[in-house]
């Protein structure tokens, strides 16, 4: 090679160098947190939920055209093991009979309540209140986006603490009083909290409960197994030892109602309100020099529907590209600023050249080596360096996170760890691979200003004896 084309191989090298060992040292901190905390798992959150002393939960579901599974998805949401909370479904303007599935499964009857509205929110048509569950409550209002769901949500809710979980998620029993319990001991601090995800797709549910697991039968689903066992169990657990979170995600997050109130809701203005109102909170509260705690549960389970067609996951990776593009901008002032901690520090430049210009350095890292092996200007031992960089250390920490996710918590049956394995390793150069054009048209959507949401295939939760009817919804 050529003394330019060398420094730029080496240069390319060096990307994934740093990259991989971000990722490792994420793992490692994250597999010492694990082990530190894994008594958690023996604890019984029945006594622990029984107490007069938890503070008192407020959680909002946004639901758009949900018909198919809202029924299962709050009747999950009810069982939670909680000594006191209310469930606040939000219709969005639903086009389908989700609103008379709501009144008819949980016998609801109109209920009107007076309450303030601080955060404006598209108009409110009417309330519910279910006759069988009396902390049950559906508002039924006009159609404005998720946020603006979660907003009219806000205005609504009687209690401190307030919780987001998507509708179309799955909420084990045990994970509202997982998610509370450091907020339940340090109520004067503010505690902020995510959920970790796990994919829906597989499991077979009977009103609400949980009754089978097992992988899911497409291998685009698969591989999302790695990939949220991957960002959840581990990643978002090592950014929380250095209060870096980048993201309580939109499926299940816990908040002080007063901080996202100071912050003015959840913002409609951006293609994701859960990345925003994540660096908004970061950086109001150290702006502000507020002591406060951000983290991922790792032992608290939501399970999620995800994409079952490659074409649905390009088009959704795609929309959460282009909404890092609007942070990085629209944060730009945090990136490499001392004021923010860790998270200007390390949390923000990450965000900027691994997940915004990764895309582009990696395709040009992809492309010039296929051109110089084409060309016979690539040594057998610089190609293996490569591929050991790009890939090799990427798929050992895929596989860390699945032994740490076998070890601590033992969700998938035994008989699916062989493929899984595999699945870990084959990640990187398939999967992520896959995903790089997207990603990079997001960039040139997110300098139009696009914020479309595109409608994606929605598939029924399986039930007993049953078999999933398939729906159009907004991903």
């Amino acid at each position: 090679m050529s003394t330019p084309v060398e420094i730029v191989f080496v240069c390319l090298l060096g990307y994934f160098l740093l990259l991989n060992a971000l990722y490792f040292a994420i793992t490692v901190a994250a597999l010492a947190q694990l082990h530190r905390e894994s008594g958690r798992r023996y604890l019984d959150y029945s006594r622990f939920s029984a107490s007069a002393a938890n503070l008192p939960l407020s959680i909002i579901m946004p639901a758009y055209n949900e018909a198919l599974i809202l029924a299962d998805t709050v009747s999950a949401m009810l069982d939670s093991v909680y000594s006191e909370f209310e469930v606040i479904v939000v219709n969005d303007g639903s086009t389908d009979d989700m609103v008379q599935v709501a009144i008819d499964v949980f016998d609801m009857e109109p209920h009107d309540v007076f309450h303030p509205a601080p955060i404006p929110c598209s108009p409110i048509r009417g309330s519910y209140r279910s006759r069988l569950h009396p902390n049950l409550w559906l508002i039924d209002k006009e159609n404005g986006g998720a946020a603006d769901a979660l907003n009219a949500g806000l205005n609504f809710a009687r209690y401190p603490v307030v919780a987001h979980v998507d509708a179309d998620c799955v909420v084990d029993p045990e994970a509202v009083a997982q998610l509370m319990r450091p907020i339940n001991f340090a109520p004067d601090q503010v505690v902020i909290v995510g959920a970790t995800l796990r994919l829906t797709n597989g499991l077979t549910v009977s009103d609400g409960e949980i009754t089978g697991e097992s992988l899911p039968e497409h291998l685009v689903e698969r591989f999302q197994v790695i990939e949220y066992l991957s960002a959840f169990v581990v990643n978002r657990l090592g950014w929380g030892a250095l209060n870096s979170v980048p993201v309580i995600s939109g499926g299940c997050g816990v908040w002080p109602k007063r901080v996202l109130m100071e912050m003015g809701g959840f913002s409609t203005a951006d293609t994701h309100y859960d990345i925003e109102a994540t660096i908004h909170a970061h950086a109001v509260l150290r702006a502000e020099g507020v002591r406060y705690q951000m983290r991922n549960i790792p032992e608290a389970t939501v399970w999620t529907q995800v994409p079952t067609t490659w074409r649905d996951l390009l088009i959704q990776r795609k929309r959460w590209q282009r909404v890092v593009f609007e942070m990085l901008w629209k944060y730009r002032r945090l990136i490499f600023n001392p004021g923010y901690g860790y998270f200007g520090m390390l949390g923000m430049p990450y965000l900027l050249l691994f997940e915004g210009m990764g895309p582009f350095v990696e395709t040009v890292a992809y492309v010039l080596v296929v051109v110089l092996a084409c060309l016979g200007m690539l040594s057998f031992p610089a190609l293996l360096l490569f591929l050991a960089f790009s890939f090799g250390l990427t798929a050992a920490v895929r596989v860390m996170s699945l032994l740490a996710d076998v070890i601590y918590f033992r969700v998938y049956p035994r008989r699916h760890l062989l493929a899984l394995a595999g699945l870990a390793l084959l990640e990187p150069p398939v999967y992520h691979v896959a995903q790089l054009p997207y990603r990079m048209v997001a960039f040139v959507e997110f300098l139009r200003g696009q914020r479309t949401h595109e409608t994606l295939v929605r598939t029924a939760i399986a039930t007993e004896g049953g078999s999933p009817e398939a729906g159009r919804f907004s991903l």
